[in-house]
C-alpha cells in the first residue's frame, strides 16, 4: 500500500543562518521522523521564486502514524537546535492531510522523484466538497495528465492547517516547470465545469512551484 497521509510544511530561513538551517534539516529534522514506523519517506523542496521558501513533503501511512509516542516527544520535546530553528524562521506553514486519490501517468512508477512540484490549496465549503473533488478528479486532473510533463497528482483532505485556512491540497508532480504553461494546463483551466466553479467567491487557489533539493545524506 503506498502513502495514505501527507505532512505539507514551508519555512524560510535567514540568509545568515540559511546553510545552518538546511544542515539542520538534512540531519536531524526528517532523520529523526523517518526513525518513526508509518514515515515511507521525506522530500524538500525550494521554491523557483526569490523568496527562498523551503518546503517538505513527508508521505505517511496513515493519519494514525502522527498518534504514536514517538512523534508526539519529537513535537512536544524539540532539540534546542530544532526549538531556535522553528522559533526563527518565517513563513511557516503545515498542513496534515488524509489522501483523496493518486493519479499519475502510467510510464511513472516514482512520482516522487520528479524534479519540480506545484501546489495547489483550497478552501473549500462543506457544501461544495462534493463537486469540487468530481471536478479535479474527473475533468481537471485527467487533462493536465495528457501534458507529458505532467507526471502525477496526489490530492488531500486538510485535517490541521497551521498557517493557512485551507481544506483541500493538491500536489502535482512536474518533469519540467515549464508545464504549468503547457496547452492542456491552459485547456484544463479553460474547460466549462471549471470555468463555473471560478464564479464562487471561495475559489481562489494558492499555488506555488518548488524544484526538488537533493536528498540529505
Amino acid at each position: 500500500m503506498g502513502p495514505q497521509a501527507v505532512i505539507f510544511s514551508e519555512m524560510s530561513p535567514q540568509s545568515s543562518w540559511e546553510n545552518d538551517f538546511n544542515d539542520w534539516y538534512n540531519t536531524e529534522h526528517i532523520p529523526a521522523r523517518l526513525k518513526i514506523p508509518g514515515f515511507i519517506r521525506a522530500q524538500r523542496y525550494l521554491s523557483t521564486s526569490q523568496d527562498r521558501r523551503y518546503m517538505v513533503i513527508y508521505e505517511l501511512s496513515g493519519m494514525d502514524v502522527l498518534k504514536q509516542d514517538a512523534y508526539k516527544l519529537l513535537r512536544e520535546s524539540p532539540s534546542e537546535r530544532t526549538k531556535w530553528m522553528l522559533e526563527n524562521v518565517s513563513g511557516f506553514t503545515r498542513y496534515v492531510g488524509e489522501l483523496l486519490s493518486i493519479s499519475t501517468r502510467p510510464d511513472v512508477p516514482r512520482y516522487w522523484e520528479s524534479p519540480f512540484v506545484y501546489s495547489v490549496l483550497f478552501n473549500v465549503p462543506e457544501d461544495s466538497e462534493a463537486e469540487f473533488n468530481a471536478w479535479y478528479e474527473l475533468d481537471h486532473v485527467p487533462t493536465l495528465l495528457k501534458e507529458i510533463n505532467w507526471l502525477a497528482c496526489l490530492r488531500y483532505k486538510i485535517h490541521v492547517s497551521e498557517g493557512g485556512n485551507f481544506t483541500h491540497l493538491a500536489v502535482h508532480y512536474l518533469a519540467d516547470a515549464k508545464a504549468i504553461e503547457s496547452r492542456y494546463r491552459e485547456i484544463a483551466r479553460s474547460s466549462p465545469w471549471r470555468y463555473r466553479l471560478s464564479k464562487q467567491s471561495w475559489f481562489k487557489g494558492a499555488y506555488h512551484l518548488y524544484r526538488k533539493l537533493p536528498m540529505y545524506k
